[in-house]
This record gives structure tokens, sequence and C-alpha cells, in this order.
């Protein structure tokens, strides 16, 4: 179910070609976040956007930055960075860093966002407001489920509650019938 509507449901305009993560294996020195966003939103990313290129590479050294690649087509009109956007970058020339992706071929241009110290839901809003996508909305039978899960675990907290309280009481039993004999 959070696979349609939850965290990272949204639709990436079409000019958008491929994201390509970068983040540290250690949680420590800001890399937690990328990770939350990685683990939270990016498999809801993918099943909205099929045909988005996604990648992600995860390295040891924890002082390195996290960062986002946001390639857009040739020959697609990239909208302007909102105000608190990151680094925009055109066409990559041959003295890139060798820790960032290949371009693909149809893409001239990409925005690199900085996800380190940036909470999972900063890092999604800025995408989001990067290349103009457009949230997914809830259907009514979404909405349905959403509840009947609700319920189900409801219940399934009330039944444990429950089976504890039986095994207490069982347990309570068999000790005393122990000091009794």
């Amino acid at each position: 179910m959070n696979l349609r509507v939850g965290p990272g449901a949204i639709s990436l305009s079409p000019e958008v070609s491929k994201l390509h993560l970068e983040f540290g294996l250690s949680r420590l020195n800001g890399n937690i976040y990328p990770a939350q966003f990685f683990s939270k939103c990016l498999s809801t990313l993918k099943y909205h956007n099929p045909a988005v290129a996604m990648t992600v590479n995860r390295f040891q050294d924890p002082t390195k930055d996290s960062r986002m690649f946001i390639y857009f087509r040739e020959g697609a009109r990239v909208p302007p960075p909102p105000p608190s956007a990151p680094q925009f970058q055109g066409t990559s020339d041959s003295t890139a860093k060798s820790s960032e992706p290949s371009e693909p071929d149809q893409a001239n241009s990409r925005y690199i966002l900085d996800m380190k110290y940036r909470h999972w839901s900063k890092i999604l809003q800025e995408v989001q407001d990067i290349t103009s996508a457009q949230s997914v909305k809830q259907t009514e039978e979404d909405r349905k489920q959403q509840a009947e899960i609700k319920k189900f675990l409801e219940r399934s907290a009330d039944d444990r509650y429950r089976a504890a309280e039986t095994k207490k009481r069982e347990d309570a039993e068999r000790e005393y019938m122990a000091n009794l004999a």
C-alpha cells in the first residue's frame, strides 16, 4: 500500500531522465537522512516513474558529500532552480570527478542536490520542486484499503495484549501450583 501512496508518491516531469544518489554507508556525518530517503522514498518514486533510471552509489568514506544528481533530457526546458535549490550544472566536461556518475547520452543538463544533513522529507520536497513533479492523488479504493489496514492493526494490537495477559495468568497459575506441591 505504501508503494502506491506512501512517501515519494510523485510523478516526475517527462524531462527527467535519471536520478543518481550517492551517500555513505555510515549513518554518521549527515548520511542518515539520505539513507532514510533511499529506504522510504526511492521504491515509491520508481513505482510511479518506471521510465526514469534510478541508481545508487554507497561509499565507505563518511566525509564525502551525500548528493543526488538529477539529469534532464536533451532539449528539455529545464526550469530555473527554486530559491532554496542546489547548484545547477550544464553539460558535464571531461574534468569531472571520478566519483560522479557518467552522464547519460540523452541528458545535457543536471542539478546536483546536496543531501547531507537534510531531512529525507526536505530532500523529497526539493526533488519535487526542481523537477516540477506532481503528487499522486489517493483514490477512494486506497483510502478504503488504508482504513482496513488500520482496523486490522488495531485488532492485532488488542489480540497481542489479550494473549500476553492470558500468558501471564497461566504462568501465575503454574507457579502457584508448583508452590503447592
